[in-house]
């Protein structure tokens, strides 16, 4: 089985299983059953076959373990199949969620005079779990449930394009694959939930953090700088008045003059009095 990691990861390729034999007894699903242990997304679907006379259907299927059976999640007919000899029956592009602890179900159901490939060692894992058994059940198409007879040891001849489905490992599928988790490149934030105001994270999913207004008695970082330099139309600091030149300096030296005149006529007045009679 061979699986490819796109997207934000680096593409890992694991094979397991082979085409060492061929058989064939139609009818038949083929199935790997893998316990996941990251989420991952299944890409595309191929398994190998042969033609011996193109008498019978090739699905491409994917079940999902409920207790003691399986339940069928999703099946599509093959594409691709080859005219004649061996070949690839493909699932073309899909989109199967593989949740974190839970166990699938994952190969073909090959009809008629179809061939299929094995062999009997596994090779390596795939990199969301580990392949924990095979099985061959019985079955006129691909059956919306079956309970599986003991395990085989035959693993089929398969490869499995993937995607990580949960980049930022926090536990919540990407909404991109009809998840829930609403930033998947950040573990801080996942399902929506009660909002936490200015921690510059938005818990609640709705596109922004909540930030507390600013009390309108408390002057904001910009709000009332205008003021102060006496663009904003509000009340002047006089502390911070300039008084260098201008109009300023013009009124400071009225106030002086004055201020002279007021004592040379209070010093004349006092030396009138001084004078004798």
């Amino acid at each position: 089985m061979i699986l490819a990691l796109a997207t934000l990861a680096v593409a890992e390729t694991t094979t397991i299983g082979g085409d060492d034999e061929y058989n064939n007894n139609g009818d038949m699903l083929k199935l790997v059953e893998v316990a996941v242990s990251e989420a991952a997304v299944v890409t595309e679907l191929s398994f190998a076959v042969y033609n011996a006379r193109s008498d019978g259907d090739v699905y491409l299927v994917l079940y999902v373990r409920d207790g003691d059976q399986f339940t069928l999640v999703d099946a599509v007919e093959a594409q691709g199949l080859p005219e004649s000899e061996e070949g690839w029956a493909s699932s073309g592009e899909v989109s199967w969620v593989l949740e974190a602890g839970a166990s699938y179900a994952i190969g073909a159901y090959i009809g008629g005079d179809w061939y299929y490939y094995y062999q009997d060692d596994r090779t390596d894992q795939p990199w969301f779990g580990r392949a924990i058994a095979t099985y061959q059940v019985e079955s006129r198409g691909a059956a919306e449930a079956f309970e599986p007879d003991e395990a085989e040891n035959h693993y089929y001849y398969m490869t499995i394009e993937s995607e990580d489905a949960d980049a930022d490992d926090d536990g919540f599928v990407s909404p991109v694959y009809g998840g829930s988790d609403c930033d998947d490149a950040n573990a801080a934030v996942g399902e929506p939930t009660e909002e936490i105001p200015d921690d510059g994270i938005d818990q609640d999913c709705d596109g922004s953090d909540l930030v507390t207004p600013v009390d309108s008695g408390q002057p904001s970082d910009t709000g009332d700088k205008a003021d102060a330099d006496g663009g904003g139309g509000g009340a002047v600091d006089a502390s911070t008045c300039s008084c260098d030149g201008g109009a300023t300096g013009a009124g400071l030296a009225s106030v002086l003059a004055v201020f002279a005149t007021v004592r040379r006529r209070r010093w004349r007045r006092q030396a009138a009095d001084c004078r004798p009679r």
